[in-house]
Parts: C-alpha cells; structure tokens; sequence
C-alpha cells in the first residue's frame, strides 16, 4: 500500500510542470519592506566534509557577503548542543570539536557578520537524538534538574562569551519547552 502511493506521489510530482528559472515571474505586486523590518536568515553550520565549509572558514565569509548582497540585514547563529534521547540528563557541546560550532569558529562568524553591517542573533540549538526537544522526559525531579542544569551551562557558557565580548550588535536567545514538572517555560534575552 505504501509504495502504491510512493509510486502515485512521485508520478504526480513528474507530471507536475515545474517554472524555468529563467521564466519571468507572474505578476504579483512587489512592495518594498520598510528599513525597520530586520531581513534575516537563520544561518547554520555547514557540517559538509567535517566543517571545512562551516563558521569560521572562508566558505562562510563569502556567503555571509552573498546575503549581505541580496539585502540580508540579520543572521542568527546556531551552535548546536546534543542529548542522547529524550530520557537523557545529560548535554553536550561543541565548544572545541574540531570543525564543529567552536567557539572561535561563532566568533569568526560574529565578526564577519557586524563586519558586513548585519545583526546577529545567537541562537543555542538542543539537538535531542532520535526526536526532539519537546519530547524530553526525565523519569523523575532529580533527573530534570540534572537535565536543566546542563543545558542551562550550555546557554549560559554563550551568555557568558556574548558578555566578555561587550557585542551590542548581537542578541541572544535560548527556548526551553519542558521544566521539571514538565510546564511549558521559556526564556529570551
């Protein structure tokens, strides 16, 4: 049943006619936003061969000049922090992974960015294998208080890194969706 309608998905995909990219575009009004609309992009870490592409490498400098150049005014940076399932108390980071989110590397990233003219937007990502954030489910209080500890010295660690660089160009924010009781909680800065 299932590859029946894999197979009727996919033919309707190819019956579908697809645009050109050298089509010219239907005629739909263009409106200019206004200077005070920020024109961001959410700009992740290129893990490709290693992160020989990610933050911190020339490959990044230039792409964070080509959404300069097509009016990007914003980035958000996301170092991403890992939990081995939703039963974990546990997290880890990559402040010193080679080719991962390090610290040098965000910085580098940071730079280039307030370099260019664009606001950053420090974004800590928990990356919960096998499922997702929401789904974190310590068995009891002392395992949600491990689990909130760690990832609290995670978002802090970056806190901490924004404040001993005095940015005021850049901004932070974290998301918790579960506390120890499992009430929803969040938080930005």
């Amino acid at each position: 049943m299932r590859l029946a309608l894999f197979a009727v998905a996919l033919a309707s995909c190819r019956a579908t006619p697809r645009p050109r990219a050298d089509a010219a575009a239907p005629d739909v009004p263009v409106v200019a936003l206004p200077a005070t609309v920020a024109r961001g992009v959410a700009y992740a870490h290129d893990w490709t061969a290693r992160g020989a592409r990610g933050y911190g490498t020339e490959s990044d400098r230039a792409q964070l000049r080509r959404l300069r150049a097509l009016g990007a005014t914003w980035v958000s940076v996301t170092p991403f922090a890992y939990a081995d399932g939703p039963r974990a108390t546990t997290v880890r980071a990559s402040y010193d992974r080679p080719g991962s989110e390090t610290d040098a590397a965000l910085r580098a990233t940071v730079r280039e960015a307030h370099a260019l003219g664009m606001r950053v937007l420090l974004k800590p990502h928990l990356w919960v294998r096998g499922s997702w954030p929401g789904a974190l489910a310590p068995a009891c209080e002392a395992e949600a208080v491990a689990l909130t500890e760690a990832w609290g010295a995670v978002t802090l660690h970056y806190a901490a890194s924004r404040r001993r660089r005095g940015s005021r160009r850049s901004r932070w924010a974290s998301r918790w969706t579960r506390s120890a009781r499992g009430a929803g909680r969040r938080g930005a800065r």
